[in-house]
């Protein structure tokens, strides 16, 4: 790779592998490899990543303990397992990451717009935690959240590599919950906070299938709109054309 891998004692726990980011992992190094060929920076680098596991992994609803290599496999995932995805293709590049943890209201309608079905939100809690990865450029940590896909959510944020993107509203956030070097022992505590009173309430994983059957409809949907929009602004073009 072009760029010089940071040295630096305090930044070497965030370019290790772990459990869950597996980052020395045969498929995440080839697949990284590929992803960034023409990267002349870590920052063109870790750009090329974000827009890798934004759209090319779609966001399902699928059981979070799985390792970025397993992601990789299924080519979907929950904000957890695309960040602990997004961190094992980072750090394979010696790109500096780490986890940041936000608890939202969970619950509130706008936030799930297009993503949830009403019915859905309704049953999910006030207090929900929500994953996204923080990549280390030119000396600052900076918030790439690479969660919905574009096929999902058309208007989801760009990112650059200089500004940070988190898909939570402001107003939905409750609290920081801090930045974590690897996402294990986190997780597993707050999968038994929240995700198992969720999986009682919700009627287990047949519910989760709903959700996924209705993000597929959802992605169906907009690419449908999209095709309208495209085929009427051929057919304006036309018009505009034979008039001239």
């Amino acid at each position: 790779m072009p760029w010089k891998v940071p040295d630096r004692e305090e930044l070497k726990e965030f370019l290790r592998p772990s459990e869950l980011c597996d980052s020395n992992h045969p498929l995440v190094e080839t697949t990284a490899t590929k992803i960034t060929r023409g990267a002349r920076t870590a920052k063109d680098a870790a750009i090329k990543i974000f827009y890798f596991v934004r759209d090319k992994i779609a966001y399902a609803t699928v059981h979070p303990w799985k390792t970025a290599s397993e992601t990789l496999k299924i080519g979907k995932g929950t904000c957890l397992t695309k960040a602990t995805l997004q961190a094992a293709l980072l750090r394979s590049m010696g790109i500096p990451t780490r986890f940041r943890v936000i608890e939202f209201k969970g619950n509130d309608p706008e936030e799930w717009q297009g993503i949830l079905p009403s019915f859905a939100i309704s049953r999910m809690p006030e207090r929900w935690p929500h994953y996204l990865v923080e990549v280390y450029i030119k000396g600052r940590w900076i918030m790439a959240d690479a969660t919905f896909d574009r096929a999902l959510i058309p208007d989801a944020e760009d990112w650059d590599g200089q500004n940070d993107v988190c898909l939570l509203e402001e107003r939905t956030i409750l609290s920081d919950m801090g930045a974590f070097a690897s996402i294990e022992e986190e997780a597993k505590k707050l999968d038994e906070k929240y995700r198992v009173p969720v999986l009682w309430i919700m009627n287990g994983y047949r519910f989760f299938w709903i959700m996924n059957l209705y993000t597929k409809a959802q992605r169906l949907k907009n690419k449908l709109k999209q095709s309208k929009t495209q085929t009427f602004c051929i057919r304006k073009s036309s018009d505009n054309s034979w008039g001239k």
